[in-house]
């Protein structure tokens, strides 16, 4: 059994350590070019698939933005974009699994493409074509395995606001028997 000050000694390393590595964390800027919400759909047995019930993408080429959607999530679509208000993530959460933000921010700086999940409050504050400002990081789910996500260090609006917006709206029940089958 170690010593109070071994005890002491390790703790203070282990800080030491986790502080120097929050320290380090790289930072990626660019532009936000995919937002998705992903639910879980349980199946009769086994784990919940993965479902996309919302997609958007921005091509800064041709100022497009595409939105992709789920009929029972009709209120989310806003201005070019998705915001999520509590209530609405209250009935997708209690209706599935689990409720995913994801994001892909495409650098201008930084080492590399931030794509990851997100919280709901910071997945709101992005806009497409806007800029986001994001620490990248792997966040463990199971023993050998991690899953990609970002935290949101400020975002600005776009700013050249001339963009073209395709919305596409499916029939969900349509698509999940489509998925089901595979």
């Amino acid at each position: 059994m170690p010593s109070r000050r071994q005890f002491i000694w390790g703790l203070g390393t282990a800080f030491v350590g986790g502080f120097a590595g929050i320290a380090s964390l790289k930072t990626t800027t660019g532009i936000v070019k995919q937002k998705s919400i992903n639910v879980g759909l349980q199946r009769e047995s086994g784990n919940p698939f993965d479902l996309t019930i919302a997609h958007v993408t921005y091509s800064q080429d041709q100022k497009l933005v595409m939105i992709d959607y789920a009929n029972i999530i009709r209120e989310v679509i806003e201005d070019g974009s998705l915001f999520v208000s509590k209530s609405t993530h209250e009935r997708l959460a209690n209706q599935f699994a689990y409720v995913d933000y994801f994001v892909n921010i495409v650098p201008s700086t930084g080492p590399t493409t931030a794509n990851g999940f997100l919280s709901r409050t910071g997945f709101n504050s992005l806009e497409m074509g806007g800029t986001a400002k994001v620490i990248p990081y792997m966040k463990p789910v199971e023993l050998n395995h991690s899953v990609g996500h970002v935290k949101l260090i400020e975002s600005t609006p776009p700013k050249d606001i001339s963009k073209k917006t395709k919305i596409y709206e499916y029939n969900f029940e349509d698509r999940v028997k489509r998925f089901s089958k595979n």
